[in-house]
């Protein structure tokens, strides 16, 4: 099989293998990137990379993240601690029954656990609702995916929206 060169569009320079814009860098920065939002840093106001979502600068944000103010219970992030205590037996006991009580789906985004191993090749989570890993309760468990699971962390207004769905799964 003969590899097909590819040239870009604007400027005619051979591209790299693998390059689908059809573009080359810099070509796509003036034209393509160009109708793009500039942003910048909220701390030091230097310009963000493009393709960045967040607010601050790389160098800003590793010096907001190394600060000593914002380790252990000073981060936003900090959960007392919990994700050093270990799952019950119990919990690992009832993994299964929660699967088949969810019909091995993820309650929040609905995709199914065979998609999920065939994506990620890894099997869906069982997430404890108020955060308590040893409250085994079937009406606190819930089958989420990964991405599901790690945002329930940050949205705690989530919780109420669980608590229905598993009362509604039990009735």
């Amino acid at each position: 099989m003969r590899k097909i060169d590819r040239y870009c569009k604007i400027c005619n320079q051979q591209l790299c293998w693998g390059n689908s814009s059809g573009y080359c860098r810099i070509c796509f920065n003036k034209t393509v990137l160009k109708h793009v939002e500039e942003k910048y840093c909220i701390v030091c106001g230097k310009k963000i990379n493009k393709y960045k979502d967040g607010l601050r600068c790389r160098d800003c944000s590793n010096k907001l993240n190394r600060h000593p103010d914002y380790s252990g219970e000073n981060n936003p992030n900090w959960k007392n601690g919990r994700s050093t205590i270990k799952y019950p037996f119990k919990f690992f006991s009832k993994r299964k029954t929660i699967f088949q009580r969810d019909k091995f789906q993820c309650q929040k985004c609905g995709i199914t656990n065979d998609e999920y191993l065939i994506l990620f090749n890894k099997s869906l989570d069982v997430h404890h609702i108020d955060f308590n890993k040893f409250n085994n309760d079937d009406s606190n468990l819930i089958t989420l995916c990964r991405k599901c699971n790690v945002r329930a962390d940050n949205h705690l207004d989530w919780i109420q929206q669980f608590k229905e769905i598993t009362c509604s799964i039990k009735n």
